[in-house]
C-alpha cells in the first residue's frame, strides 16, 4: 500500500465511521467490493486483516490495568522493559509528559477500580493513550477516527505531528470534523449521507466552494485560520 495521508471529514451522521468499519470488515457490504492491493478484502484471513490495522475508533475504552498494559494489551509479565520504555517514549511525543512524573511511571494504575494508587486521566489523556495503544506495535495502515476530539488546540497539533512522524511512509486515514491538519494530507474525501461528494487537496476544494469549503469558511473565521 502506498504511503497516501487521508482527512475524511463531513456533518455528524453522514457514515464516516460506517466507513471505516467496513473498512475494517466490522460489517461487509451487501453490494460491490472493497480493495485492497487490487484484492477484495473478503479473500484475506480476516484475523490477519485486522491486526494489520492500528485503529482509533470515537469509542475507545481504557482498561482498569497498568498503563503499559492499556498501550500494548500484553499483560506484564515483569522482563519487559524495553517495551515499557517504548510505551513511555510514545506518551511522551504525544504531549503526555505527566506520565513519567507518576510515582509507578509506565506502571501506574488506569482508574482507581482495583487499585487505589491507580489515577482517573482526563479525557484527552485517555485519547493519547488509546492513540499510542494504535501506534505501539507495526501496522500496515492506520485508521484513526477523531483520535484528538477530546484535545485542545496545541496539543493537538503536539499528537498530529508525532503520529505524522511516527506513521513515516505508511498510509493514514483520519476522520475529523477538526479541519486545521486538512492542508497537510495528501487527499481529502468529504462525505454526505453516505456517499462521497467531494475529493482532492485542500487547495483544490477551497477553490471548488463546495461542502469542505464551506466547513472550512465556518471553522476558520473562529480560529482565523489562513487559506
Amino acid at each position: 500500500m502506498q504511503h497516501f495521508r487521508r482527512q475524511l471529514p463531513g456533518l455528524d451522521g453522514q457514515g464516516k465511521t460506517t466507513l471505516v468499519k467496513l473498512l475494517l470488515r466490522l460489517y461487509d457490504p451487501t453490494s460491490g467490493e472493497i480493495l485492497l492491493n487490487g484484492t477484495n478484502i473478503k479473500k484475506y484471513n480476516v484475523d490477519k486483516y485486522r491486526k494489520s490495522v492500528g485503529i482509533v475508533f470515537q469509542d475507545f475504552q481504557v482498561y482498569a490495568a497498568s498503563l503499559y498494559e492499556n498501550i500494548s494489551m500484553c499483560k506484564d509479565k515483569g522482563n519487559n522493559k524495553k517495551q515499557k520504555e517504548n510505551a513511555m517514549d510514545l506518551l511522551i511525543k504525544f504531549g503526555f509528559k505527566k506520565a513519567q512524573y507518576l510515582v509507578h511511571g509506565i506502571d501506574t494504575s488506569v482508574t482507581t477500580e482495583f487499585d487505589k494508587m491507580g489515577v482517573n486521566f482526563s479525557g484527552g489523556e485517555k485519547q493519547k493513550i488509546a492513540t499510542a495503544r494504535a501506534l505501539y506495535s507495526p501496522h500496515t495502515f492506520y485508521v484513526l477516527d477523531e483520535p484528538s476530539s477530546a484535545l485542545d488546540p496545541i496539543s493537538e497539533d503536539i499528537l498530529n505531528t508525532a503520529m505524522k512522524k511516527l506513521t513515516g511512509n505508511k498510509t493514514v486515514l483520519f476522520i475529523s470534523h477538526r479541519l486545521a491538519m486538512a492542508k497537510d494530507v495528501d487527499k481529502i474525501i468529504v462525505m454526505n449521507q453516505g456517499e462521497i461528494i467531494e475529493t482532492g487537496t485542500h487547495d483544490q476544494l477551497i477553490k471548488s466552494r463546495g461542502k469542505y469549503a464551506k466547513m472550512w469558511d465556518a471553522q476558520s473565521k473562529r480560529y482565523n485560520i489562513s487559506v
